[in-house]
């Protein structure tokens, strides 16, 4: 994959960073790399308290914080990620983690060209 180092050593740093903050202590947080066709997909899934689907979207404005959430953090991690990953042309999509229950944070990385 070609790309922005830097830029990318801190997308791989927020993602499970966020992860680890908003999941509960005993809690889980797995990371997988995984090549899908000729592309690649980064996946993040924790078992916390998941993000209502109205939220999700709003999740990747700067400064936003879901009601109710600890506070903490700038809220700009998502936001960092979502802007270096269209600079990768990758496409982050947030829904549930299907076998934690909390949040999970996909990254679809294109082909290298």
């Amino acid at each position: 994959m070609a790309g922005h180092p830097d830029a990318l050593r801190i997308l791989l740093r927020n993602l499970p960073d966020n992860a680890i903050r908003y999941t509960p202590e005993g809690g889980r947080v797995d990371v997988s790399v995984l090549p899908q066709g000729n592309a690649l997909l980064l996946r993040v899934d924790d078992s916390g308290q998941g993000i209502a689907q109205a939220d999700r979207t709003r999740l990747m404005d700067r400064f936003y914080r879901v009601q109710g959430s600890p506070a903490g953090g700038s809220s700009l991690g998502l936001a960092i990620v979502q802007a270096i990953a269209q600079l990768h042309g990758a496409a982050l999509t947030l829904s549930t983690a299907p076998n934690l229950g909390g949040l999970q944070a996909q990254l679809r990385f294109p082909p290298a060209a």
